[in-house]
């Protein structure tokens, strides 16, 4: 997918949010190729400790990262993946930047969690997944891996980790949402 860098030649930065079930490790291979092409990489990780803390608690770990990290706002684009997109409107009401991306990512609604979100609408999730632990290497591989090319779907398991919040309080900020049925999806500038 071709697109138009907003700063055209400058480098960009990326901050790469982890899904419930990866940590930062599971962006490897995209900051390989971010950084081959010239720009940045942010990958903090959330608070593995604190899982029954709600989204703002969580959203605080990114927000740190990115005011730590000497960016401007203007030159980040945040990247969330799953459900770590609870927490980009979050994010955008104190460090705003230059675009979200939501990449086949859970939207966040006003005030409702995930698990809110889920007994409203239960065809959010394969129901076939329902119930099913993605921590578990063969689930990981049916449900989560499963339009990877094998010789990399192996880095996804390996680098699988815990994660759980409920909670979500995010606020609307434009976006851009990106899924894909057939593959891997990378949205990179040219």
């Amino acid at each position: 997918m071709a697109t138009r860098n907003d700063t055209a030649g400058a480098a960009t930065t990326f901050c790469l949010m982890h899904s419930s079930g990866q940590g930062p490790e599971g962006w490897k291979l995209l900051v390989e190729e971010l950084q081959h092409r010239g720009h940045r990489a942010l990958t903090p990780a959330f608070d593995l400790t604190k899982t029954d803390e709600g989204a703002a608690f969580h959203a605080e770990t990114i927000i740190q990262a990115l005011r730590a990290s000497g960016q401007r706002p203007t030159d980040v684009v945040c990247v969330a993946h799953s459900a770590s997109a609870m927490y980009l409107p979050i994010v955008a009401e104190q460090w705003r930047p230059r675009r979200m991306i939501f990449l086949a990512a859970l939207i966040p609604q006003l005030g409702r969690s995930i698990i809110e979100q889920f007994n409203a609408d239960p065809s959010m999730f394969n129901p076939a997944w329902i119930g099913k632990n993605p921590m578990d290497d063969s689930v990981a591989l049916e449900f989560v891996y499963h339009d990877c090319p094998t010789n990399r779907n192996r880095v996804g398991v390996v680098n699988a980790r815990a994660f759980l919040c409920e909670k979500g309080d995010g606020r609307a900020m434009p976006s851009l949402g990106l899924a894909c049925s057939t593959g891997i999806v990378y949205c990179l500038p040219q």
